[in-house]
């Protein structure tokens, strides 16, 4: 098991006021950004809600990114990372003891594979149909292509059968020739841009296995911060047991020392007496 963190100084959390002042929005936006897009936070026996001070950033990116006619999906991609490292932060401050941490921890995480899932399936939409109305593009060049080989072809045969009978036809058969020509160009290039498609296609099924890797370790990461959580809540709980037995240790021993002391002035009382 690795060591825990040092617990974050309480300097580097702030309040909402605080963080609507620092992001230059209202005070009812941070609330909004903090319930939509699940940015972890805590609040004070007070009951004041404070959020950690690197989170601000994270604030200033979603203000811009929404200025800039993003969507909120596309938004928690570009910060699921950075929340999900803020929420395991969450575990060792001192004034979220309170705070079910490893549910925000497990919460965190599903949305963000949920989220990164979403934009992996949107993008890999995206990528088919572009490349399918590029091959269906290349489909039709190619059929275009292969239409003017043919009227080319057409033309050849006739201008041959002209140039056998008229000689002055000479001329048109060579442009008939040059046209067979590009027609076999075009249709050699767009061959090549469709096996161009063929491998990008290849390569972006590549990134996308790497996503999922990605996807795979984040939630093996979560994993072993719950179980460090775990252990840092089993050990609390035994500390707690132990000042409890020390506790009833020196209530008995306080007794004890009271009633001796109580049986000593009785006999000096009787005594005297």
């Amino acid at each position: 098991m690795t060591d825990p963190p040092e617990p974050a100084a309480p300097d580097e959390t702030i309040n909402i006021v605080q963080m609507a002042d620092k992001v230059g929005i209202k005070e009812a936006t941070v609330r909004k950004y903090a319930s939509e897009f699940s940015i972890p936070s805590f609040k004070r026996p007070s009951g004041e809600r404070h959020f950690s001070a690197a989170l601000v950033p994270v604030f200033r990116q979603i203000k811009a990114l929404r200025e800039g006619g993003m969507g909120a999906e596309e938004i928690r991609s570009n910060i699921a990372e950075t929340l999900a490292q803020e929420a395991e932060k969450l575990a060792v401050l001192p004034e979220a003891q309170g705070v079910d941490v490893e549910l925000i921890v497990d919460r965190v995480a599903e949305r963000m594979r949920g989220e990164i899932q979403k934009h992996d399936q949107a993008l890999l939409r995206s990528l088919i149909e572009e490349r399918d109305r590029e091959a269906g593009a290349l489909r039709e060049e190619l059929g275009r292509a292969k239409a003017l080989i043919e009227i080319a072809q057409a033309q050849l045969g006739e201008a041959q059968q002209q140039a056998r009978l008229l000689p002055e036809k000479a001329q048109s058969l060579e442009a008939a020739e040059r046209k067979a020509w590009q027609a076999e160009q075009i249709a050699e290039r767009a061959h090549e841009r469709e096996q161009a498609a063929g491998a990008e296609a290849l390569k972006l099924a590549g990134e996308l296995e790497q996503a999922r890797d990605q996807i795979r370790a984040l939630e093996a990461e979560a994993k072993v911060s719950a179980g460090q959580i775990t252990d840092l809540q089993a050990q609390a709980a035994a500390q707690a047991g132990q000042i409890r037995e020390l506790q009833q240790l020196l209530q008995a021993e306080r007794e004890a020392l009271a009633r001796e002391r109580g049986r000593s002035w009785w006999a000096k009382l009787t005594q005297k007496t």
